[in-house]
């Protein structure tokens, strides 16, 4: 896997997914390269890279509905 880096006011940093403080602090970023597609419609990379295949329509929207419902953080699971 290729190291993913984001960029913040403190700089560039590596991409922590596993990290509930990371993901919550860089959320619409990550939203953003899911989609594939930026608030302008303009089309980004999108995460994960190929050649792996592009989240799912559904886990997306579950992700959405986590923004929405106000990111709590929940128990650890495995990753599906």
């Amino acid at each position: 896997m290729s190291k993913v880096q984001v960029a913040s006011e403190d700089g560039v940093e590596p991409a922590q997914l596993g990290d509930y403080d990371f993901v919550k602090r860089f959320h619409n970023r990550i939203l953003v390269r899911l989609k594939g597609v930026n608030e302008f419609g303009q089309v980004v990379p999108r995460m994960p890279p190929p050649p792996a295949p592009a989240f799912a329509d559904d886990k997306i929207a579950l992700f959405e509905k986590w923004i929405a419902e106000g990111m709590a953080e929940g128990t650890k699971t495995e990753v599906v």
